[in-house]
């Protein structure tokens, strides 16, 4: 059965750099490299400017559900812990999740992960009685190759290419803890999705049984030999019921330590591989999601804005726009994305840049940059994200 892979917004590529390849192919958009590399440096500053203030304002209010404060709060910070505190703590990183091109993953589709884990030779088994609350989102697509044991290759194993997120995020609240834990991944394989999620136990797989049932055998096999020795002499019937009983002991140890031993193993190597995918936690992650939004805002607001500047041949319609520019990130940089064009519109939007809504027609390029740095200078939309999230979460 295959994997359900969620739409694929985000584009692979530093804002930075698709500007320079933009500017060396300026005439196109009929304007020079440099009046072109102007209108991305306005557009980034602007984007910059909204996206820093709502981070000091998430990043506050995540403080009363970190668990990671190691500063004296001067207010009583439980007194946010409250079913609306949670649900508007929920709302905001939903609001930064969704805005830097993430997706969630729906429950079917992190069963259908664990039952991908499952086949690849771990045995897991979810607990949800353990969470309070658990979100998994990913963003963009990959492969790797890894070299996976098989039946046919036990030793030296069979190399595959296997799909990967390259991130991923999980937000977790164990069951009677207040904190809300949130940590951030690079490049994790689907099949390891599982090693990630927090309710999840390793089982035994048949090797590990077959491993313990050998060693328990042979235990078994030299305890009966003294049996069959002991047999012969009445004498020793005494000796005989004590080497029975620490053979029997000796056996139910030896099977529950074995088990233990697997599990321990297992997620030792989970929890190594683990440590180098990690790439932030906490409020560090609100910070890199942050970073990444400005990213995807600047990027989006940029293809928008120059391919509805092309004169004549700009596109007319919202879908024309999103062909136009995802045929272009495929031919130029070999990149396949579902272009954001909604959100690239309603940017250019906030940012007073067009001249025509209904037609898609922009400003000109020196109106565009006159407008972009006396928007940064007011500071208009400096409270814009704020303002969105409390409108989605119902506040007044």
């Amino acid at each position: 059965m295959p994997y359900h892979r969620p739409d694929d917004r985000f584009i692979p590529l530093r804002a930075v750099n698709l500007g320079a390849a933009l500017a060396r192919e300026a005439e196109v958009f009929g304007v020079s490299p440099d009046t072109l590399l102007g209108i991305c440096a306005a557009l980034e500053d602007v984007i910059d400017q909204e996206l820093a203030a709502f981070e000091r304002e998430v990043a506050e209010f995540y403080t009363a559900f970190s668990p990671d404060l190691d500063t004296q709060p001067l207010e009583d910070i439980a007194g946010a812990r409250t079913p609306a505190g949670y649900r508007e703590l929920s709302a905001r990183l939903e609001y930064l999740l969704t805005k830097a091109n993430f997706v969630r993953l729906t429950d079917a589709q992190i069963r259908l992960a664990v039952k991908t884990a499952n086949s690849f030779g771990l045995r897991v088994r979810l607990r949800p009685e353990r969470l309070a609350q658990l979100a998994v989102w990913v963003r963009g697509r990959s492969h790797t190759r890894r070299r996976i044991r098989t039946w046919r290759h036990p030793w030296r194993g069979q190399e595959r290419k296997l799909p990967v997120y390259r991130r991923l995020a999980i937000v977790t609240q164990h069951q009677g803890e207040p904190y809300v834990h949130l940590k951030l991944f690079k490049e994790i394989p689907i099949m390891d999705v599982e090693a990630l999620l927090p309710h999840a136990d390793v089982e035994m797989t048949w090797f590990d049984r077959i491993k313990l049932v050998g060693s328990s055998a042979s235990l078994v096999g030299s305890t009966g030999l003294k049996v069959a020795k002991l047999l012969g002499t009445i004498i020793y019937w005494s000796r005989l019921l004590w080497i029975v009983a620490f053979g029997a002991g000796l056996l139910v140890w030896r099977t529950f330590s074995g088990y233990r031993y697997a599990c321990t193993l297992r997620d030792s190597i989970r929890t190594k591989h683990l440590y180098y995918q990690n790439l932030d936690n906490n409020a560090g992650v609100i910070h890199k999601l942050v970073s990444m939004i400005a990213q995807e805002e600047v990027k989006e607001a940029v293809l928008a804005y120059w391919f509805c500047h092309a004169g004549p041949e700009a596109p007319g319609s919202a879908e024309e726009l999103r062909g136009r520019v995802e045929a272009y990130l495929a031919k130029r940089f070999e990149i396949q994305v579902n272009f954001d064009v909604e959100d690239a519109i309603r940017t250019l939007e906030r940012l007073g840049l067009w001249a025509d809504r209904e037609r898609l027609r922009v400003v000109e390029p020196a109106e565009a940059h006159r407008r972009l740095r006396e928007h940064w200078k007011e500071g208009r939309t400096i409270g814009y994200h704020g303002e969105r999230v409390r409108e989605k979460n119902g506040e007044a």
